[in-house]
């Protein structure tokens, strides 16, 4: 059930970070932030098994590769929050950077009305999300 539960948070967090990625990135540089985040979360679920193996065979507990690789994030989190600015959603766009240049600002948010209507009018939208599901097994399966 907590594997699920991890599949389920891990899937949402995706289509977020590349939605960040298309706000970071300008279009015509969007396939270099895709290839960073591609490749930093492969390498990320690389070097966690590497980490996981050298822990394990040192005969720590299966619990400890996991706080290592939260640990940083007790640092890093509160640096990210003093120094980064929050990034506006869709300043990459070059119609919306003239919006916000001009000093107005992009506050469209989709509802759960409009997505529902979405659904029920693009039954591609639900293909599109039905397709993922088989792919789960194999790809997490694969690398372990």
């Amino acid at each position: 059930m907590l594997r699920a539960l991890t599949g389920i948070g891990i899937n949402g967090a995706a289509p977020v970070a590349r939605a960040l990625v298309a706000d970071i990135y300008p279009p015509e540089e969007r396939g270099k932030g895709y290839a960073v985040y591609n490749f930093s979360s492969g390498f990320g679920v690389l070097l966690g098994m590497v980490m996981a193996g050298i822990v394990v065979s040192m005969g720590m507990s299966w619990r400890v590769p996991f706080m290592l690789a939260a640990a940083p994030n007790f640092l890093l989190v509160p640096l990210f929050l003093l120094t980064v600015k929050e990034i506006k959603m869709g300043f990459a766009e070059p119609e919306l950077r003239k919006l916000y240049e001009s000093g107005l600002e992009y506050r469209y948010r989709i509802n759960l009305r409009e997505f529902k209507e979405a659904l029920l009018t693009t039954p591609t939208l639900i293909f599109i999300y039905l397709q993922g599901v088989p792919g789960t097994f194999p790809w997490g399966g694969i690398p372990y």
